[in-house]
Formats: C-alpha cells, structure tokens, sequence
C-alpha cells in the first residue's frame, strides 16, 4: 500500500454512520502500473485498478466504488473538503449512483414473488429488495442483528457471518434452529 508522502490528497469525507459520524480522508497513489484510492485511516476503504489516464481521470473511474462501499457498509458520505475531486464531480458521482441503485431497486422490487422472497417473508424476515444488485434482496438473519442475502435468480440464501448457504429448506432449517 502506498504511504502518505506519495500520494495526493482526493477530498475529505463525513461520514454519515448508524454508530456516529466519522471522517475520511481519501488518497490517491500511482506507482507500478497500477492506480490507487485509499483512506489511510479505513484500510476497507480502497480501490485500484491498471494506471490510465490523468490522476483526475483515474480519480473519477475509481471514485464510485469507494463511494458504494461507503453507503452500503458504513454511511452515506458528503463531500467536505474538495482536493483532486471537486465538488461539481463529488455531486455527478452521487447522482450517478443513485440512478444506478434505483435502477437496480426497481427491478429487484419486480421480483417479490420469486420462491425464495415469499418464503423469507413468511418465515419473517422482513425481506427488501437489495439496491447493490441484481436479483439480490436483504432480509433479517433469524436471531441475529444482521442481514443475509436472498438471490431470487436461484432462489437461494447466503449469510457471510453465519457462513450458511442453500436453497429454500436449508432457510426454513435455519429459522427453526434459531427459534428453539
């Protein structure tokens, strides 16, 4: 990972967390063929890709996946202090995304009736279309204050922290093991 004293300043962010707000400085590096955006206080806040283009360029290009694994796992972040990004390019960007996550929303939201959707809702697990992609909706993970995946493609679960997977059985297993 690059080091401060190679890399420029992209812009400060606030960010909107459910514990409490926190700031983010996001840096930009280039060395090796390689590109890189990094805040060097959320090493989970990172994104690289092959060198091309002006620093601002690779800035733009990488930008939104910073900002998306912002929103979805931490807050929403605003822009306050512009550096490499400005602030007309911060609001493109936000704009952008938003456009993209309805998109994905409202086609998600077309398949509440998939198989595995219908049976989360009935087991209560309160399921929401996902906004972070397609076939994907949120639900409630049984006993747990955190969420599992539905892919309504497969009509299938995930849950990364649990580390359980399957079809619709293995959710209605899963909810009665929690619930005895």
């Amino acid at each position: 990972m690059a080091t401060l004293s190679h890399s420029s300043f992209v812009c400060g962010l606030e960010v909107d967390a459910m514990l409490g707000d926190f700031d983010v400085d996001v840096r930009f590096s280039r060395g090796g063929g390689r590109d890189r955006l990094f805040s060097p206080g959320e090493h989970w806040l990172k994104a690289e890709q092959d060198t091309q283009g002006t620093e601002e360029e690779a800035v733009i290009a990488m930008m939104p996946r910073l900002i998306e694994g912002c929103r979805a796992y931490a807050g929403t972040p605003k822009l306050v202090s512009p550096g490499l990004l400005s602030d007309e390019q911060f609001a493109d960007l936000m704009r952008a995304i938003d456009s993209k996550w309805d998109a994905i929303r409202d086609a998600n939201s077309a398949q509440a009736a998939a198989a595995v959707v219908v049976s989360a809702r009935s087991l209560g697990l309160s399921p929401s279309p996902s906004f972070r992609q397609e076939s994907m909706w949120d639900a409630n993970c049984p006993g747990t204050h955190h969420q599992l995946l539905l892919n309504t493609a497969r009509n299938e679960f995930w849950c990364g922290y649990c580390r359980r997977s399957g079809g619709i059985d293995a959710l209605e297993d899963l909810v009665k093991e929690r619930r005895t």
